[in-house]
C-alpha cells in the first residue's frame, strides 16, 4: 500500500518506485538521504543487511550529511524554527535557548552517539 500511495502521489507508475526501510533512531533523515546517494542502489547503511556484498557503498556519511546542513543553516531557518516550537509544533522544542551556534551544533550531533551508541 505504501508503494502505491508514493506512486499516486508521484504521478507515476508503482514499477519505478522502491520504498527502502532505514532505522528510525534519530538519524533516518540523513541515513535516508545517504541511502539515495549511495554506490550500490539496494544499500540502506552501514548496518545494511539488504544484499551480501554491501559495505556501506557510502557517498556521505550521516555525520558528512548533518556537517552539510549545519554549515548552510541559517538565523532565518532558526527562526522558522521558533515560530513552530512557539505554535506548539511537535519535534522543534530543541531549538529553545539555541542561538546559531547552538543549532549548529546539535545538527551535527549523530542520533547514536547521543544514544550511547
Amino acid at each position: 500500500m505504501r508503494k502505491d500511495g508514493i506512486a499516486k502521489a508521484l504521478g507515476v507508475n508503482k514499477d519505478v518506485v522502491e520504498v527502502r526501510v532505514v532505522q528510525a533512531d534519530g538519524d533516518c533523515f540523513y541515513a535516508s538521504c545517504g541511502a539515495a546517494l549511495r554506490k550500490d542502489p539496494k544499500c540502506v547503511g552501514p548496518r545494511c543487511t539488504e544484499t551480501a556484498s554491501c559495505s556501506g557503498g557510502l557517498v556521505a556519511s550521516v555525520q558528512e550529511l548533518r556537517g552539510i546542513v549545519a554549515d548552510e543553516v541559517m538565523e532565518e531557518n532558526l527562526d522558522i524554527m521558533r515560530v513552530a516550537d512557539s505554535a506548539g509544533v511537535e519535534g522543534y522544542e530543541h531549538v529553545r535557548g539555541l542561538d546559531l551556534e547552538g543549532l549548529k551544533a546539535s545538527l551535527r550531533r549523530v542520533a547514536a552517539d547521543e544514544q550511547g551508541g
